[in-house]
């Protein structure tokens, strides 16, 4: 279970940095700046409550 979880942090960190092939961080964010469609970046350094009012807020905007 321990070497799974070391596995799992090197994925997470690869994908963060964009050092991994197929899906990462950087390559996700190149592919959302082309999207013309309303977003939100929701990161959960606010409180839950700030998070869900940025949340109705996008939504807002696409309903619009």
């Amino acid at each position: 279970m321990h070497a799974r979880h070391l596995a799992f942090l090197e994925w997470a960190a690869a994908y963060d940095n964009g050092t991994r092939e197929g899906r990462n961080r950087p390559r996700h964010q190149a592919w959302l700046a082309r999207l013309e469609r309303p977003q939100g970046h929701i990161d959960g350094s606010v409180s839950v409550p700030q998070m869900l009012e940025q949340a109705l807020a996008v939504m807002a905007r696409s309903i619009c």
